[in-house]
């Protein structure tokens, strides 16, 4: 069974407060980017074994530390099926802000409950994934939502960017999501995501925040420069996503130099358009 586990954009995030168990509650929209993805190959084999081989990547991380193997161990320990053999390419790049862990977990999840019948509802399934990230659930949902809690309270909205070219760009450089909270501020936001993305793409610089950029940009300049760099190019909007390190912008129309001068700021920028 092939199956794609696409990226996700973060529409807005704000960092509204600390909880008591260490985590922060957020308010953010996830907006699936669904060219931009992982492949997946799941086949089920005669035994227990789940065997995992990566397509694409010079120095994959162990079994023990990849998302994948990790939902496809939970899911046969909880219902007793067979192993799985799981082929996988790596389109998303890693520590991006685009979930591509948290998408493979979804994913995997998916496959495993279609390919061994296991008719799980998707409560069932986000309930599954979610303790591997708090954005895990989003991908079982894969629709436009406004999240709050630590970001696995969905609620789906109706957000259409069909009319906008999405551009993102990753320099080279990777944020510690763990250091870019400890470094968060959190404030309630002046104004409810939801209210402003309800207005046209045109409004949403300067009202529409990712409270991360304040933590992220003094310690990763070249992020704050590609952002930047996306208006200079004639943007309408752009905002960092997630803790970093990726920037996502719309347009009207593609500039022609795009791709030279993203690249310029960096030689191994990572852009998808």
């Amino acid at each position: 069974m092939l199956i794609n586990a696409n990226a996700k954009i973060n529409v807005g995030l704000n960092v509204v407060s600390k909880r008591q168990d260490g985590y922060h509650n957020l308010e953010t929209v996830f907006f699936p980017v669904l060219r931009l993805c992982d492949k997946l190959q799941i086949t089920a084999r005669n035994d227990k074994r789940i065997q995992l081989t990566p397509l694409n990547l010079d120095k994959p991380c162990s079994d023990q530390d990849n998302l994948i193997y990790r939902v496809a161990l939970e899911m046969q320990r909880q219902f007793d099926i067979q192993g799985v053999d799981i082929q996988y390419e790596k389109h998303i790049p890693t520590g991006a802000g685009l979930g591509g862990g948290s998408s493979d977990a979804a994913a995997t999840a998916k496959a495993i409950n279609k390919l061994f019948g296991l008719n799980l509802s998707k409560t069932e399934l986000k309930n599954i994934v979610s303790r591997f990230g708090a954005d895990c659930a989003f991908f079982i949902e894969n629709t436009p939502c406004y999240a709050t809690g630590k970001g696995d309270i969905l609620t789906p909205i109706d957000l259409n960017l069909n009319d906008w070219h999405l551009v993102i760009a990753k320099p080279q450089v990777s944020v510690s999501t763990a250091q870019a909270y400890s470094r968060i501020r959190p404030q309630l936001p002046k104004e409810n995501v939801c209210e402003i993305l309800s207005q046209d793409v045109s409004s949403w610089q300067g009202r529409l925040r990712n409270d991360f950029e304040d933590s992220v940009f003094p310690l990763s300049p070249t992020i704050e420069k590609t952002k930047q760099t996306m208006y200079d190019l004639g943007a309408s909007f752009a905002l960092m996503t997630g803790s970093g390190a990726s920037v996502f912008a719309l347009f009207k129309h593609l500039p022609e130099n795009l791709n030279d001068t993203l690249l310029s700021i960096d030689n191994k920028m990572f852009i998808f358009s």
